[in-house]
């Protein structure tokens, strides 16, 4: 879920054309939103595998992780995407209250 998320976030918001999956970078501030419901929708769908449908929780666990993992790789196209804005830095190295983020 978080994969997915991620690498379609860093899909959205790279200056590199090669890498993105729009034709100019996305802002920021409208690209974490839909990362989260990206997630979200991904956790939904585990938890109703596991609860309406009634498969065991490890088998859905392992089964979203293999689909995440190959939808990542699929967006980016099995390498790291990079040239991502220097306002990501602060996700990475930044500090809140004190706390590393």
């Amino acid at each position: 879920m978080g994969l997915v998320s991620s690498v379609l976030g860093a899909s959205l918001i790279t200056n590199n054309p090669a890498w993105s999956i729009v034709a100019s970078p996305v802002p920021i501030g409208a690209v974490l939103p839909v990362m989260v419901v990206v997630a979200a929708a991904f956790g939904l769908a585990n938890g109703a595998l596991v609860s309406r449908v009634g498969v065991p929780p490890l088998i859905v666990t392992l089964g979203m992780w293999k689909i995440c993992e190959g939808i990542g790789f699929q967006v980016s196209k099995g390498v790291s995407i990079a040239q991502l804005p220097d306002a990501m830095e602060f996700f990475g190295f930044g500090r809140v209250g004190g706390w590393p983020l």
